[in-house]
């Protein structure tokens, strides 16, 4: 019986032994696997970082910064957009709005690719550009990945930050492709509304913004194309926004939706001034 017991303990500890082994074999190469991929995602830090280096222009500062999404990551890291200035770099009057007087340079780089967008000279606050805006509309099945980047100019007087009535809600003037960093320069991307995308990515529907001080005007929905750059009516019928059209206080047809039936093909809805609705279709 004692030497049965005796086998026993033996087994168990061999077991427990075996156990532990197996649990110190997993731990180690869980560590390395960890290290790997520590090393691994500094080095691509590293590079990415060195590549920014190598794209800085000479004697210039950074001004503003933007990071966006692209459609391989490397590592969960981003493109970036950097205003770079060689000249002097000046604080406006909130203290807190930056801008250049000289040489200002838009740089994209996504660790593989670096382009410049712009370059410009400005001799004072209203001539200085400004990154102020970068949206992506969704990345069709063929892996575009246009950046829509508003970079220019501004209504607004940026060495004070105040905008003055009137100025446009959207104000994007390029589009950059960020796998290959090739960017062009955009002029019909419509200035008011918000941008209702295909699912391509390509067609744009948008239901302009028509109030103002005086009362509010009327619209048709108005279509864009991302690639041709061209915006145009889509609709015959005329409306006002119904965010717009409850701040006036006025009565009369409104614009309630607007949606992708396929790529090109489209759906509206207008409610009438007796309350009826109507539903429209249509195709860019």
């Amino acid at each position: 019986m004692q030497s049965k017991s005796s086998h026993l303990a033996t087994s168990f500890i061999l077991l427990l032994v075996l156990g532990i082994g197996v649990l110190g074999a997993v731990i180690f190469y869980e560590r390395t696997v960890i290290e790997r991929f520590s090393k691994t995602h500094d080095d691509d830090i590293a590079a990415l970082k060195e590549q920014a280096v190598k794209s800085t222009p000479a004697n210039s500062k950074v001004i503003a910064t933007g990071n966006g999404l692209i459609v391989t990551k490397v590592n969960g890291l981003g493109p970036t957009y950097t205003q770079y200035c060689d000249g002097t770099v000046m604080l406006g009057d909130d203290n807190k709005t930056h801008y250049c007087i000289g040489k200002n340079t838009l740089i994209f780089s996504n660790g593989i690719a670096t382009s410049t967008i712009a370059t410009d000279i400005a001799t004072d606050a209203a001539s200085a550009p400004e990154l102020a805006d970068i949206v992506w509309p969704p990345y069709s099945p063929a892996g575009k990945s246009n950046a829509l980047i508003s970079y220019q100019t501004s209504s607004c007087n940026i060495s004070t930050d105040f905008c003055g009535a009137g100025m446009a809600e959207n104000s994007y003037n390029f589009v950059l492709n960020e796998k290959d960093g090739t960017v062009r320069k955009i002029v019909n991307f419509p200035g008011t509304g918000k941008a209702v995308w295909s699912i391509d990515g390509v067609h744009a529907l948008f239901i302009p913004s028509t109030c103002g001080g005086a009362g509010c005007g009327t619209s048709e929905i108005i279509g864009y194309n991302i690639e041709t750059d061209a915006a145009a009516a889509v609709t015959k019928e005329k409306a006002v926004g119904e965010r717009e059209f409850i701040m006036a206080g006025e009565n009369g047809d409104t614009w309630t939706s607007v949606y992708w039936i396929t790529d090109k093909k489209f759906g509206a809805t207008i409610v009438k001034k007796d309350g009826t609705q109507k539903a429209i279709y249509g195709s860019l």
